[in-house]
């Protein structure tokens, strides 16, 4: 009997394995092909841009007048918005890799949490959004890249508005879960089911990202912020009940 047993939960184990890669895979091959589709779409306006502006520009020096001071500035423009374009590309491209670097720091879990919502307050999708903050256990400090749990928190507030569809009651919380510091962050006016990691609807797109991020957006859709978080060490994790939809973003401990 116990070897059946055995035999059963290795297959049982196998089987869970198989999927979550399958599920990996899957997410992996959306963002990649949602990736080079954002980029045709995203490049194709400044590099236009470029195109027009110097054929102007080598026009008024073929008449030996000088250049209009306003054309050279949108031709600075459009180059400085295809660089970040491309240069958001290559970095979702390198965490899709998994070769993203990570330079972890000792920091209180509260100066991520706290500098995410100042940021986030002035992001439209935050508009109309009631926060309640919880400080309690806010003094726990965490190890992590603090650009990368930036990026993931303010992720996790975006989706979480998202999913209030209007209706967004934003609460920030602490839990203890040794060797972990995990931040909750809970709509509670959102009953729906949650969404699956991989869900292509607003809030987890990379469409509008690649060099048209305003303050207290995202770099990152979902999926690239869990594969964040399992860098660091961490994760990211949903549930979903009576008191709304939670998002948890799970931090190792820094050092006492």
């Amino acid at each position: 009997m116990e070897t059946t047993n055995n035999e059963t939960s290795h297959r049982l184990e196998t089987a869970s394995a198989g999927t979550i890669r399958k599920v990996t895979d899957a997410g992996v091959s959306n963002t990649t092909e949602e990736l080079l589709a954002v980029l045709l779409h995203d490049l194709r306006s400044p590099l236009g841009a470029v195109g027009v502006l110097a054929d102007l520009i080598a026009a008024t020096s073929e008449k030996k007048t000088p250049a209009e001071p306003r054309q050279i500035q949108l031709l600075q423009e459009a180059v400085t918005k295809a660089q970040r374009v491309l240069d958001d590309a290559v970095e979702i491209q390198s965490l899709l890799r998994g070769h993203s670097p990570v330079t972890p720091v000792t920091i209180e879990a509260s100066t991520i949490v706290r500098n995410s919502l100042e940021k986030a307050s002035h992001a439209p999708y935050f508009r109309h959004v009631q926060v309640e903050y919880d400080s309690r256990n806010e003094e726990q400090m965490v190890r992590v890249d603090f650009e990368k749990a930036e990026t993931s928190m303010l992720c996790a507030l975006e989706q979480a508005v998202v999913q209030g569809e209007g209706h967004s009651q934003i609460r920030v919380y602490y839990s203890i879960q040794r060797p972990y510091v995990n931040v909750h962050v809970v709509n509670e006016r959102a009953s729906a089911p949650v969404s699956p990691i991989f869900d292509r609807r607003a809030g987890n797109s990379l469409r509008g990202r690649l060099g048209n991020r305003r303050l207290g957006e995202s770099r990152f859709n979902l999926e690239l912020c869990n594969r964040v978080m399992n860098m660091m060490g961490g994760k990211l994790e949903f549930s979903a009940g009576d008191f709304g939809r939670l998002i948890m973003l799970q931090m190792p401990m820094g050092r006492d």
